[in-house]
Parts: structure tokens; sequence; C-alpha cells
């Protein structure tokens, strides 16, 4: 599956489907038979000139706590995020992994510039940490900025 928008672009393999969902700014992408699901999602910024190592900081911040904010009812564990330069070389690409109490594993992928944040998330039900990782490469090389 072949998937463009003027945002990023994502390749996965034909047993993905999706595309845009109900937020004009979001795709969300499928495979059922792994229980796994990506969604996509952009957010305007304007950060020319400024220094996006501490905007990024803060990202994943609020978005660690989102993850356990957003499960009350499950223990949610959140390994150590890690940053790198981008791979377009034009910002700061932020990432975490995680997983909860009900074998629920999930990622996360910021791709943050100076004009605006692509997330990338993603999710496995009945999986495990290995699987989670798989799917991490799998579609963070599968997407074009």
């Amino acid at each position: 599956m072949q998937f463009d928008t003027p945002y990023f672009g994502l390749d996965l393999s034909d047993e993905w489907t999706g595309g845009p969902g109900e937020d004009a700014e979001q795709w969300i992408f499928q495979a059922p038979a792994r229980k796994a699901e990506v969604i996509v999602s952009v957010m305007g910024l304007d950060a020319a000139g400024l220094d996006l190592e501490p905007i990024g900081e803060k990202i994943l911040e609020h978005r660690r706590r989102a993850e356990v904010e957003c499960a009350p009812d499950r223990a949610v564990s959140l390994a150590e995020p890690w940053t790198s330069v981008a791979p377009d070389g034009r910002g700061r690409q932020l990432n975490f992994l995680g997983c909860d109490d009900q074998d629920r594993h999930f990622f996360y992928a910021g791709f943050l510039h100076d004009g605006g944040l692509l997330n990338v998330r993603g999710e496995l039900l009945d999986a495990d940490s290995a699987a989670i990782e798989d799917l991490f490469r799998e579609v963070l090389s599968g997407l074009r900025l």
C-alpha cells in the first residue's frame, strides 16, 4: 500500500489498509490480521529560528503523560525516550516505546521541524516488545517526509 499526502508519504505491505481519519489532519492505517494500527497526524508549528531540542523534550513529556492519562485503568510502562536528528536532516526525531498490563504495545515517533510536527503512533494488541520494535522499524522505513 502506498499512500501520499502533502505532508508525508507512507509505503506499507498489502496487508495494510487505511486513509484519512475523521480529522482533516489525521490518517489511520490498520493491519487487522496483525491487530496493528498506525495513526499519523500533523500539527502546524512556527518554530523558525528556535532551538528545536527543548521543544522536542516538551513534546515528548506531553506525549508520554498522555499515554498514561488516556488509560487510567491500565498499568502503563514507558521506556526511556530518545531523540535524534530527523532522517531528512531538517529537524528532530522524538521516540518512545511502551506497553500496558493488557499486552498492548505501542510506539511514538515525532518528526519536529521549524514548520510543524508529524506524529506517528503505532499500536499492537496481544504482542510483545520485539513485535512493537519490528512495527516501529517497518513503519518508519516506509515513511517519506
